[in-house]
């Protein structure tokens, strides 16, 4: 089974690697362990230090789940997707970031070769 970014569906959060992004905060988020996991990682902390702090309440990582209303298997279910601060950026809305949080963002995104896709639309 692989999620629609054709990364392996890890069968449990056994399989995830806890990812510190802010310690003092206590966000931690689990991704896959492997090269897609750590770069998300990476990503995330620079979001959580540049973009805005991320709430640990309200950011999450693997969720071995479906695509809503898709056959599909979420990227989430392969640890490669996170979802930062979700209910104050929910998924299908724009406007919720600033302009210079969306510099902020497409910055970090070349930063990593654009490896890293932004799932909103902003």
């Amino acid at each position: 089974m692989e999620s629609q970014n054709g990364y392996p569906v890890l069968d449990s959060l056994d399989y995830c690697t806890y990812y510190d992004i802010n310690k003092t905060n206590g966000v931690r988020i689990p991704l896959s362990p492997d090269a897609p996991g750590k770069a998300l990682a990476l990503f995330m902390r620079r979001f959580d230090k540049y973009v805005e702090p991320l709430d640990r309440n309200d950011t999450y990582g693997y969720n071995k789940r479906m695509i809503a209303n898709s056959t599909d298997w979420s990227n989430h279910a392969s640890g490669t997707a996170v979802d930062a601060n979700s209910t104050k950026h929910v998924q299908g809305t724009t406007g919720t970031f600033t302009s210079e949080q969306v510099a902020s963002i497409r910055k970090t995104q070349a930063d990593f070769d654009n490896i890293i896709k932004w799932g909103s639309s902003n």
